[in-house]
């Protein structure tokens, strides 16, 4: 007999509307892309003049072999103007910015050719023999550069030592942000070790991304081409055999994955009694693709995966194949039918009513993973959950709960009875007493779960004499009262705190009901529920507010304070000084407002706290002596016969960042419209391009075609369509240059271009050329609404043919700087603020586009 999880891809029993609410998956972020190199001197985007004789060069081989040979003639400004040219479309290797900085230093450019070598010695990693060459030429060009270094090293040795002391101290969270700004300045072999440790310490409160690090999942498989079939995997892991059409590295994460979770089954379905788990591992095996892995199926084609059995084996198939380049939705199907071999393993071999054995399975779809391998209980299956709430409501057909209970055939019952059956285990798991706050059906769901699968019987007479009693709870004992307090409790008290504008308002709501019940459980040492419990839910309210309904950068000091309380009295200071840090770094950056009186407060509570960190004393103490020292420095960078304006920049910017020191990064800040004036300003450049980047997509409608080639990043759709590139994260100003290549049939309504700003959560901001050859600017929200900001006719107008250089220049303030071809230059002032990170990537609507040769130029 086999399981199917029916409702875990779209479209399926309950129609499209329904099916469109079950199947939406949210794309993971794969590993970062991000390249160090940088551009060189900027020139407000246009492209250089070369003049007469400099060939057209493409390939960076060719660009450092034509300007060694331009230096070889003594023609060193002719190199420059070879490489600044590449350097506009073209992320470079170290060998090309070192032979920039002697083409530099043979014109007397001093300043920048130290910035060049410096890239250059980034980019040729730490155990590059051509480091020793690179550090000669680059202490010809800046005298200070090794003294510079030897601090950095200095600071980064003292400063990780300091960190492993407040992580054995419980400090984390003050070590990882410390981590982060050591990370910029350090070289192995510390960097390796503070970029494990911050690794390590981001787990424990970091979701797992199966997509992070791999492929794209774009192989037939097994009925793909020949030579396109991804090669079957095959793994052994603690708990599970995997036969997988996928790549090594992510099957070991899934195996990993499926460890963690496989101790949740034993606590719900054998009461944490792990003896009772049958010796033999099951399979799982995962096709390359739906098509594949509906040739051993033989029902309904819209099945995301199965359990089997007879076969002891759970299907299902790499989801990445269905465009959206996740896995998301094969972690929940996963989830869901590995948990159906437990419910085998309890019954041995009989039936178990589908309610109970769906229901329960589909619990687990709301578990999270997190990367240091702990899981977090199962909340609230959203997909589920919208569900039930348009059937309750009677948007949408639904069975009543008694015949979901009653339903007593072989195999799975109906697509629409899914949602039920989630409710109804998520109800006798989660539900409170209203008195107590005890979570008191969990007994019974035990005892009718051991009794249904040893005895068997009618479904729904085993739940009348279970729950139906006046010693049950609630005391009813018919079965229409009981069901009525399930819907209000899914209606009224479930669906508000996850959906909708009242979510803030319940949870905190909770959150005092919680302390005050807290309050006299500290008192009361019989009392149902513990303190530590009662807080423990409370905190995670309070977290939910702070972090994903206002957002990071918005403060309610109210709040604050009683997560810091609430983190007081569970023992753990170390989290309080953290929040603390936290929200008083946001007031004084200026990205959050704080009353005055209310900053003092929570200032000196945090002085309080801290005043028992030694090691945190400890860091701030060196933080401040290694300032003094990079201050001195700074003042002999400003006193150097020639102008190191850009080197002092680079310096102070980066000391700034490590030390987490004000005065360095006011030096830095003057500095930076110092070289911005003198036309020296540089940023990192990354490229919009190549298959290991991250691309998001913002609307549910598919793409007909994408792929982030090398040299273009192409996309196609009917309406709009757009992809986000997620691994680059942007913030200040920053540049896009790419050609738009205009490919395809354009017709009246056609529209390409880009994306210049967006991110997963909130509007997606894009420009481009219409069907009439006029840019315009468009803001798309989530829901795929439409605003068009700006239309702007050109002169000319770009012709169909045409494939115009495009550069967009995004400054800090909202204001935009777009040049199409040689035209004028286009400046629009952004009315909406965005926020401070944000991503770039690929739009077109009704046609398609090419971004050729695209870069993006992140400005410090």
């Amino acid at each position: 007999m086999k399981h199917p999880n029916s409702l875990v891809r779209a479209g399926v029993t309950l129609g499209a509307l329904l099916g469109a609410l079950l199947g939406a998956a949210v794309l993971a972020g794969l590993a970062p892309l991000r390249s160090p190199a940088e551009a060189g001197p900027a020139h407000a985007g246009l492209p250089l003049s070369l003049g007469p004789g400099v060939p057209a060069v493409q390939t960076e081989k060719e660009t450092v072999a034509a300007a060694r040979a331009a230096i070889t003639a003594k023609e060193p400004q002719k190199a420059v103007d070879l490489i600044a040219t590449y350097l506009k479309s073209a992320v470079a290797g170290y060998e090309l910015h070192d032979v920039y900085g002697q083409a530099l230093m043979l014109l007397g450019r001093r300043d920048e050719a130290a910035f060049h070598f410096g890239r250059a010695l980034k980019l040729a990693g730490d155990t590059n023999p051509a480091r020793k060459l690179l550090t000669a030429n680059l202490s010809k060009a800046d005298p200070l550069a090794g003294r510079s270094a030897a601090l950095m090293r200095n600071v980064t040795k003292q400063l990780l030592e300091t960190t492993q002391k407040l992580v054995e101290a419980g400090h984390s969270e003050r070590a990882l942000a410390l981590l982060d700004q050591l990370e910029p300045i350090a070289v192995a072999p510390e960097k390796q070790a503070i970029v494990a440790l911050a690794a390590k310490l981001r787990a424990a409160n970091q979701e797992v991304d199966l997509d992070s690090g791999s492929g794209d999942g774009n192989g037939e498989g097994e009925g793909g081409a020949e030579g396109d079939a991804v090669a079957v995997t095959h793994l052994e892991g603690a708990h599970y055999i995997f036969e997988a059409r996928m790549e090594r590295d992510l099957v070991q994460r899934v195996s990993d994955v499926m460890d963690d979770i496989f101790n949740y089954y034993v606590l719900i379905y054998f009461d944490g009694d792990a003896s009772r788990v049958a010796p033999q591992k099951p399979t799982i095996q995962i096709h390359a693709t739906h098509k594949d892995m509906l040739k051993d199926w033989q029902g309904p084609p819209t099945v995301g995966g199965w359990w089997s059995p007879g076969e002891w084996k759970v299907v299902c198939y790499d989801t990445r194949s269905d465009g959206g380049g996740s896995t998301d939705q094969m972690l929940m199907t996963l989830y869901h039918e590995a948990s159906h071999h437990f419910m085998t393993m309890l019954a041995k071999g009989g039936g178990v009513p589908a309610w109970i054995n769906e229901g329960t399975a589909s619990f687990f779809e709301g578990a999270k993973a997190m990367e240091d391998r702990r899981v977090l209980w199962p909340d609230a299956a959203s997909s589920r959950l919208q569900a039930l709430n348009l059937q309750l409501k009677g948007s949408y057909p639904g069975p009543t709960p008694a015949q979901v209970i009653s339903f007593n055939e072989p195999g799975s019952y109906p697509g629409e009875f899914y949602s039920y059956g989630w409710g109804l285990v998520y109800y006798l798991q989660q539900y409170e007493d209203p008195a107590t706050l005890e979570y008191v059906f969990r007994p019974l769901y035990s005892k009718y779960r051991e009794k249904i699968a040893k005895s068997g019987g009618d479904p729904m007479a085993l739940f009348q004499e279970i729950f139906l009693t006046k010693d049950a709870p609630g005391g009813f004992t018919e079965f229409e009262p009981w069901a009525a307090q399930w819907r209000a409790w899914i209606q009224e008290q479930v669906y508000p705190l996850h959906f909708g504008a009242r979510q803030r308002e319940l949870r905190l709501d909770r959150v005092r009901r919680y302390v005050s019940a807290a309050d006299l459980a500290q008192q009361d040492k019989a009392a149902k529920v513990p303190e530590a419990q009662l807080l423990a839910r409370a905190l995670g309210h309070l977290e939910y507010v702070r972090t994903k309904i206002d957002g990071e950068t918005t403060i309610d000091p109210d709040l604050v304070v009683t997560q810091a309380d609430v983190l007081e009295r569970l023992g753990r200071p170390q989290g309080t000084a953290a929040i603390l840090e936290q929200v008083l770094k946001l007031a004084d950056d200026g990205e959050a407002e704080l009353d005055p009186v209310r900053y003092e407060e929570l200032e000196q509570r945090l002085t309080k706290l801290d005043a028992k960190n030694q090691p945190l004393r400890l860091a701030k103490t060196r933080s401040k002596n290694h300032a003094k020292t990079a201050l001195k420095i700074l003042e002999e960078y400003r006193a150097s016969p020639v102008a190191m304006t850009l080197s002092a920049h680079e310096f102070a910017h980066a000391m700034a960042v490590a030390l987490d020191n004000k005065e360095l990064a006011a030096a830095a800040g003057e500095l930076r419209l110092q070289a911005r004036e003198a036309g020296l300003l540089t940023g990192a450049l990354y490229s919009l391009g190549g298959r290991n980047g991250t691309w998001l997509s913002m609307f549910e409608r598919p793409d007909e075609t994408f792929e982030a080639g090398e040299s273009a990043t192409s996309l196609s759709g009917v309406k709009a369509v757009a992809r986000l590139l997620t691994s680059v994260p942007l913030s200040g100003e920053y540049e896009i240059r790419c050609t738009l290549g205009r490919v395809g049939e354009i017709s009246r309504t056609t529209t390409q271009g880009l994306v210049f700003a967006g991110t997963p959560t909130t509007p997606w901001f894009v420009l481009g050329i219409d069907g009439r050859g006029q840019l315009v600017l468009r803001r798309y929200a989530k829901g795929g609404s439409e605003l068009t900001l700006k239309l702007e006719k050109l002169e000319p107008p770009v012709a169909k043919d045409e494939n115009p250089a495009l550069v967009v220049r995004v400054f800090e303030d909202g204001k935009l700087s777009i040049k199409v071809g040689e035209r004028a230059a286009v400046e629009f002032q952004m009315e909406e603020s965005m926020p401070k990170t944000v991503h770039v990537g690929v739009f077109a609507k009704n046609g398609a586009v090419e971004l050729r040769s695209a870069v993006v130029e992140a400005f410090p």
